[in-house]
């Protein structure tokens, strides 16, 4: 171990372990502390690499991961959290050909789910569409992408 640790000093936490002739049965692989992959010398004879690393990560790449704690498997920590669910499990996506059919109809008939009528949705509509300055006669598809984008998916 004594050499090991000098070699991981001296480079700085990386290892490189050369195995000339490697028994057939030696399994290896690759996982955040290390790579393995066979190679073949100059007499084209194999050898096994294999490459360590005191990071997290991979030696080869920048492939960098944090140290594991117990708040990494936690969904109700934002550390722990998916990115793309932010922790709740799920997503909500807006399906834009169910809930706008016509496009060239004008905003204020242009969303499927509900009718323009003094509802809760249609006064959301009349906010929206007064907070950008657009006319609820304009067809859907003539808004800029953004404004669409507002419409569709908020803020």
């Amino acid at each position: 171990t004594d050499s090991v640790e000098t070699a991981l000093e001296e480079a700085d936490g990386a290892l490189k372990l050369i195995v000339p002739d490697p028994p057939e049965d030696v399994p290896f692989a690759s996982n955040a502390r290390s790579t393995g992959s066979l190679a073949a010398d100059a007499d084209g004879d194999d050898r096994l690499v294999v490459e360590f690393s005191e990071e997290l990560g991979n030696p080869n790449s920048d492939v960098q991961f944090s140290a594991i704690e117990t708040r990494s498997f936690s969904f109700n920590s934002p550390y722990g959290a998916c990115p793309e669910c932010e922790g709740i499990g799920s997503t909500k996506e807006v399906d834009e050909d169910l809930v706008i059919e016509d496009p060239s109809k004008p905003l204020k008939h242009v969303f499927e789910p509900w009718s323009y009528d003094r509802t809760y949705y249609s006064r959301q509509l009349d906010n929206v569409a007064d907070h950008f300055g657009v006319d609820l006669d304009t067809p859907f598809e003539e808004l800029d992408e953004e404004i669409r984008r507002q419409f569709l998916y908020g803020t």
